[in-house]
C-alpha cells in the first residue's frame, strides 16, 4: 500500500494538532510545521525548503510558500481556514490547481 508523503502547515492549536495525529494514525508519511503569525519563522523556512512529497495541506496558517515549493506538491494541495483572511486564498488554491 502506498504512503502518501505530506506538508503540513498549520498553527499550534489543539485542532492542528489533532490533524496531524489522524493522518499519522492512517499511515501518512508526514512532516508537520506548526507555526503563528508573528513567530521567528526562520526553523519552518528551512523545513519548508527541503519538503518534496504528493500533498501540501495548509491549516489555519497564514504562512506563504514560495512557488518551488508548491511545484514539488506531486499530487497537490489544499488550504483549510475557517475565518476570513488576508490572502486571497482563491489565489493559493489556483496555483495549487496547476497540477
Amino acid at each position: 500500500m502506498y504512503s502518501h508523503n505530506v506538508l503540513f502547515i498549520g498553527d499550534d492549536s489543539v485542532w492542528s494538532q489533532l490533524a496531524v495525529s489522524y493522518l499519522k494514525e492512517n499511515n501518512f508519511n508526514i512532516i508537520a510545521v506548526l507555526w503563528n503569525y508573528n513567530t521567528d519563522d526562520s526553523q519552518a523556512k528551512a523545513i519548508v525548503e527541503q519538503w518534496k512529497g504528493d500533498w501540501i495541506l495548509s491549516f489555519k496558517s497564514d504562512f506563504i510558500l514560495p512557488y518551488s515549493v508548491i511545484d514539488r506538491a506531486q499530487k497537490g494541495c489544499h488550504q483549510f481556514s475557517s475565518s476570513a483572511c488576508e490572502i486571497p486564498w482563491d489565489w493559493w488554491i489556483s496555483l495549487c490547481d496547476r497540477k
